[in-house]
């Protein structure tokens, strides 16, 4: 179970660092409890939310092709008005 936990904390803390590279100026990017914590502005969040969405899909999928674990993105805005939660699910079994 450490192992796992191990495995999980350090996927996260690379999702993290590759999320906030590719997101440079508008996110700020963390992990906390296994999941990854994108903060975006308001504007952001309403008006290309999608693209958002599509550039996180992305870039895990391309710099981490196989996944042992799944991977919570929780996307908010800095007011904390506008959330939303999705799930990059596993690819391989271990």
């Amino acid at each position: 179970m450490a192992l796992k936990n191990t495995l999980s904390k350090k996927l996260h803390q690379d999702i993290a660092v590759l999320l906030e590279r590719i997101l440079l100026q508008e996110a700020t990017v963390g992990y906390q409890d296994s999941m990854i914590k994108v903060v975006i502005s308001s504007e952001v969040f309403q008006h290309r939310f999608g693209e958002i969405l599509r550039r996180i899909q992305h870039a895990i999928d391309e710099q981490f092709p196989v996944r042992t674990l799944d991977v919570s993105v929780l996307v908010r805005d800095r007011g904390s008005r506008f959330e939303h939660v999705f799930k990059i699910w596993k690819t391989t079994e271990r």
